[in-house]
């Protein structure tokens, strides 16, 4: 399996595509729309690692490589703990606040805040403790196939990635929606284990985003399901 420039440019536009005709066909209340936004940020983030592999490659400036990796990580660390569990945790408020047991309401409450705890972590230790070191994992042949960001944590150092595993595939798990429940927990959870399944400790965050960025367009699938449940019911 290779991964590249290409890779990431052509997933980026493919999901920005699809995102734009989805958003284009569905109705998004504003209990909808960080769902909504979560393939967009995916998409944005597949471009900025393009950027990233032409920087490695030595095609463009320094100052836009570092700006892409930065970039790059501060989505894949410190955003996705923070967002998705608020994404769903909205949602459910808005939709499903008379159906969602008080216990699994107050769960998912929780993965917000330890989420957003995790997330400022990740940040203060990739901007102030330790610089993003970005490497690219090659072949004996010389063939690049993913890319590896790497910087260090003063606490946690062992327990971190199942933190963040559990942080941004519960809130899926803990939804009254059946299909995000089973649909996109499952989707997301088994993406995670092939990335790494496929990779090692050191290159697997940036496979996974791939292949999870490709999934979250099954949100807009979710969603418009959503939707018409709720136009038939009220109609």
């Amino acid at each position: 399996m290779c991964f590249s420039a290409t890779a990431s440019f052509t997933a980026g536009g493919v999901i920005l595509l699809g995102s734009a005709f989805a958003l284009k066909q569905l109705p998004t209340p504003k209990s909808m729309r960080f769902l909504a936004c979560i393939p967009i940020i995916f998409a944005l983030h597949q471009l900025s690692e393009g950027i990233v592999w032409l920087g490695i490659h030595e095609r463009i400036g320094a100052s836009l490589y570092q700006a892409a990796s930065y970039f790059y990580v501060l989505i894949a660390t410190a955003f996705w703990p923070m967002f998705i569990p608020l994404s769903v945790y909205m949602h459910e408020r808005s939709y499903a606040k008379e159906s969602t047991p008080a216990l699994r309401a107050s769960v998912l409450l929780i993965t917000v805040i330890i989420g957003s705890v995790l997330s400022l972590y990740l940040w203060w230790s990739f901007t102030m403790y330790s610089p993003i070191n970005v490497s690219a994992n090659c072949d004996s042949a010389g063939h690049c196939h993913s890319i590896s960001y790497l910087f260090d944590m003063p606490y946690l150092i062992g327990v971190v990635d199942y933190i963040y595993v559990f942080i941004v595939i519960l809130p899926f798990v803990l939804s009254n929606n059946l299909y995000i429940r089973y649909l996109l927990g499952s989707a997301f959870l088994l993406s995670f284990g092939v990335a790494l399944f496929i990779s090692d400790d050191t290159n697997y965050p940036s496979i996974w985003c791939f292949f999870a960025a490709f999934i979250s367009l099954l949100i807009y699938y979710v969603l418009g399901r959503r939707y018409n449940s709720v136009a038939r019911e009220k109609s």
